[in-house]
């Protein structure tokens, strides 16, 4: 029995650090300059997500061309953002992005990111946030500065990547996060995401499916070599 136990809790050591690793939960970047509100191009199963764009333009072209999500890039099934494909032209605007988690499991967030940047290097934006209709918080203690020049008016290729720490906030199961991007003059933004990690019960739940599966394996090797093992 020690001999299956320990290759069993060794398995599940080494696969728990893997697993609880940050994923993409729900990613924005092929802005079409139509829709209002606009769905999330990807969302993992059980989440969605939409950005109102009242008062924003949305432009079909002319994207962040460094095709990831505020510099960061997720394995697969993830989709990462495809190059020069769209962004958001906030104007002494609001952009309110909202994620909904539709499953019966509560969500640790870990980041937002995203890209941004102003034609004339000198606009600024902070972002808020409300967990579950609750009262909104200010992100960052002070304004972020947008000031990466994006190129002329037919080109916008270089962006600043942006990373917030969101640590410490869960979406609850059933509920919806509001995150309110104010900026001004102009900023351009493009390839938004939020990443999360997995609900612990659900580690748990899969560290018992890896192990069961170990278990009934080195069973059958054992009734393989021996022969059948008395009940």
């Amino acid at each position: 029995m020690k001999k299956l136990l320990f290759p069993l809790l060794a398995s599940t050591a080494v696969f728990a650090p893997q697993i609880a690793s940050a994923t993409l939960l729900v990613g924005f970047y092929d802005f079409d300059g139509n829709s209002n509100p606009e769905a999330a191009d990807y969302a993992i199963s059980g989440f969605t997500g939409t950005v109102s764009k009242d008062g924003v333009g949305s432009i079909d072209l002319r994207g962040s061309t460094n095709g990831s999500y505020g510099g960061q890039t997720f394995e697969a099934p993830a989709v990462n953002p495809a190059v020069n494909d769209g962004y958001l032209k906030v104007i002494n605007s609001d952009l309110t992005f909202t994620i909904f988690n539709n499953t019966g499991n509560d969500s640790p967030l870990t980041s937002l990111l995203f890209d941004a940047a102003s034609p004339s290097g000198s606009a600024q934006f902070t972002v808020s946030y409300s967990i579950g209709g609750g009262a909104f918080q200010t992100l960052t203690p002070t304004p972020l500065t947008a000031n990466v020049v994006s190129g002329p008016a037919n080109s916008s290729t270089s962006y600043g990547a942006y990373l917030l720490d969101l640590t410490g906030l869960t979406l609850s199961a059933l509920s919806s996060a509001d995150f309110v991007f104010s900026a001004g003059p102009e900023v351009r933004i493009d390839n938004v995401a939020f990443s999360a990690i997995p609900e612990p019960g659900s580690l748990m739940a899969l560290g018992c499916v890896l192990g069961s599966g170990l278990l009934l394996r080195s069973r059958s090797r054992r009734t393989q070599a021996f022969g059948a093992i008395p009940a």
